[in-house]
């Protein structure tokens, strides 16, 4: 009888983790804790999505830059270059000119990344600009 019992006590025991372990599951699944949509490119997000955002690759990249500071200047060569249907992006080259003054240059890019060296190249200044860490703002909540 004892026999008995303890293979009816095991059995249900298992039984029990079983439907356990299912009532887990579903509810996992069907609790509403999905990842949000993600945001278009391009759009405006809250700070404490960009909090997160910024978070989750630090977590995943620790060893990248935080991010890089881009000035007026660069930006308006960059409005420039957009005028021209050949260009998808941009690359911005740390340089030296003949008088030792630190510039940048900003070039257009393909749309497979490669530099198009055939149309205009600009000289830009590197005011507040540069990658992060060194072009930090260590007060921001995103740094």
């Amino acid at each position: 009888m004892k026999k008995k019992t303890s293979t009816t006590f095991v059995l249900t025991f298992i039984a029990g983790a079983v439907f356990g372990v299912s009532i887990f599951v579903l509810l996992s699944f069907t609790s509403g804790t999905s990842l949000p949509p993600a945001q278009p490119l391009g759009s405006a997000i809250p700070l404490d999505t960009a909090k997160v955002y910024v978070q989750n690759f630090r977590h995943d990249f620790p060893k990248s830059l935080k991010g890089y500071a881009i000035d007026k200047d660069q930006v308006d060569a960059m409005i420039k270059l957009l005028a021209d249907p050949a260009f998808f992006g941009f690359r911005v080259y740390n340089g030296e000119d003949f008088s030792h003054r630190i510039i940048a240059v900003v070039v257009g890019l393909t749309s497979d990344g490669k530099d198009i060296t055939t149309k205009p190249i600009y000289l830009t200044s590197t005011l507040n600009v540069g990658p992060c860490p060194t072009s930090c703002d260590n007060s921001s909540p995103l740094n």
